[in-house]
């Protein structure tokens, strides 16, 4: 019918054909995380300090023993710290989770903690502690198993 815009339509739809077959695809969303809330057995505390030119000074690497059955447990709002008996080593202590970051209410002055990995069986949580040696600091990351 009109032949010399057959050309042209032919180039535009090949251009369109090829757009639409590299657009990027929209991102998937990341897999959610698993649920804190629960019990959680501490496995391996490292301890690393830092001085106040931010230079490495000392690393401390802590196993705990299989047969050591102290535990942690979330709820949604609180964390605690109990014996293998069950006894309560602190009270329930308050905190607020954003994304990754567990805030301790104000009354508590316990650093916030960084989730770095939680999995329906693993949990690490990471945490910078203000110091005093060399007016310093040290980041504690501890590793714990599902109890």
């Amino acid at each position: 019918m009109f032949p010399h815009r057959l050309p042209a339509t032919c180039l535009a739809a090949v251009l369109l054909l090829s757009t639409l077959g590299c657009s990027k695809k929209a991102d998937s969303p990341p897999p959610a995380m698993a649920a804190l809330e629960g019990s959680w057995n501490p496995t391996q505390s490292v301890a690393t300090t830092y001085n106040n030119a931010g230079v490495q000074i000392d690393q401390q690497t802590y196993n705990n023993p299989p047969g050591n059955t102290n535990y942690t447990t979330f709820t949604s709002t609180t964390m605690q710290l109990f014996t293998s008996g069950g006894v309560g080593v602190t009270g329930p202590q308050p905190y607020t989770r954003l994304g990754n970051t567990l805030t301790f209410e104000p009354s508590n002055p316990l650093p916030p903690y960084t989730i770095r990995q939680l999995t329906a069986t693993e949990l690490t949580l990471f945490q910078v502690v203000p110091g005093s040696f060399q007016n310093g600091h040290t980041d504690y990351e501890t590793h714990y198993t599902r109890r």
